[in-house]
């Protein structure tokens, strides 16, 4: 079961094996979950190369990603959203991990391209299942929200911290973000503070 934002205490430690998600990784992250969206920067910049690897940062999170999916098992439960001018989701509900929806998963990402602007507001609102700026807890199914993104974002930072003080206690998600480069505007970092997640920057 999914632990959320420290309202549920995690099991007494024993004698048996951690379970396998509690070692995945993703950019260093370790988001202790069962349930999680994945927000993924999709923009034009995220063709910028990974290094010497040969691929785009876009790929590098497409692929990090599925590492972690991967190390989590098929108890996970998940979904991507892709933002650049407008967010794509890759289903309407969590869907396990499982090696044939990982496959597809892949497929489908690895066959978009980065382009357009950097718009994570209507993405994070998708992500948190609001209708109007109204939570829906009905419909929110992750307890977890993954964000990368690699630049400044269109809407800036302004609108996180009043949105996050109308839905946090109520949504109890906790967001985790990446920030690829130094180009960022406080967003991620924001959203991280205001639900209780981590933030990492990293070169790339």
């Amino acid at each position: 079961i999914a632990v959320r934002q420290g309202k549920a205490e995690l099991a007494e430690s024993s004698d048996e094996p951690a379970a396998p998600h509690t070692e995945a990784m993703f950019f260093g992250l370790r988001p202790m979950t069962d349930q999680v969206t994945f927000v993924i920067d999709i923009s034009g910049s995220m063709s910028t190369g990974w290094g010497t690897t040969g691929h785009t940062r876009y790929v590098e999170a497409v692929e990090q990603m599925m590492r972690f999916l991967q190390a989590a098992g098929e108890q996970t439960r998940f979904n991507v959203i892709l933002f650049s001018d407008e967010p794509v989701r890759s289903s309407k509900k969590l869907v396990p991990a499982t090696t044939r929806n990982l496959s597809r998963a892949r497929r489908s990402l690895l066959d978009r391209e980065p382009d357009g602007g950097t718009h994570l507001r209507p993405a994070l609102h998708q992500a948190l299942r609001l209708d109007e700026g109204r939570l829906d807890l009905t419909k929110l199914e992750a307890d977890t929200i993954v964000v990368l993104c690699d630049g400044e974002t269109a809407e800036g930072a302004r609108w996180v911290r009043p949105l996050l003080a109308g839905i946090a206690d109520e949504a109890q998600v906790r967001i985790h973000c990446v920030l690829i480069g130094t180009r960022g505007d406080g967003t991620l970092e924001a959203l991280a503070e205001g639900t209780g997640g981590d933030f990492v920057r990293i070169g790339g």
